[in-house]
């Protein structure tokens, strides 16, 4: 009788544990025996889902890049003249300025946006300068023709400073060369450069004169 009690008892065990293998099977792997009794090698269950923020995942990985376009552009002439030697009443002198806006009639211009003057205060160079919320750069005669690549020498270059007649040629500051402005106001300048003027004798020191030539401004759409 006692092994007849065995042989059932093994019985049932063998057929829950069918049971729970069945019922594991259909529900993820989990036995019957593993919910009763536990299993070291049961799965850990699935993390739960994280929040996703609507916003942030519609939002642009990138930030979209601002198309610029130009109108046709205007043609005029330029100049900047050399303002005279300060250096006798120890005070630099202003320098002559362009306002690029301005001269094409705009009715809010801004700020001045280049100007020629003294390096410094006695200095034996002159500069020429872009100034607050304007900016430029220098280039050669075959450089720069449209708009958008003088508006990207304007931002990446730098506008010549330290010249002399002895010098100039070696810094690029020759006829056919042009100043690639950006003014504060959004417009584009090619001033090319026709004339140079150099001084050897009305002053203490060598200067260059005057500057001048034709101006190409481009107006944003």
């Amino acid at each position: 009788m006692q092994a007849g009690g065995k042989t059932i008892g093994s019985v049932i065990v063998a057929i829950l544990a069918a049971i729970g293998l069945y019922i594991g099977i259909l529900d993820g792997g989990l036995s019957l025996w593993d919910r009763f009794f536990g299993s070291p090698t049961s799965p850990p269950p699935p993390p739960e889902p994280a929040e996703t923020n609507r916003a942030e995942s519609a939002a642009p990985t990138t930030e979209p890049r601002q198309h610029l376009a130009y109108g046709p552009p205007k043609i005029l002439n330029w100049g900047l003249r050399f303002p005279g030697d300060g250096c006798g009443n120890g005070v630099l002198a202003d320098g002559q300025t362009i306002n690029w806006d301005d001269v094409v009639g705009d009715p809010d211009p801004g700020a001045d946006d280049i100007g020629y003057q003294q390096q410094t205060t006695c200095s034996d160079y002159t500069r020429i300068f872009a100034l607050d919320g304007s900016k430029g750069g220098l280039v050669t005669a075959d450089q720069a023709h449209d708009p958008l690549t003088c508006r990207s020498a304007a931002l990446a270059g730098a506008l010549p400073n330290y010249i002399e007649p002895r010098t100039r040629k070696e810094a690029r500051l020759v006829e056919g060369a042009a100043l690639c402005v950006l003014t504060d106001r959004g417009r584009v300048v090619r001033a090319r450069i026709d004339r140079v003027v150099d001084d050897t004798e009305n002053f203490v020191k060598d200067v260059v004169l005057e500057l001048s030539g034709e101006a190409i401004i481009w107006e944003p759409k």
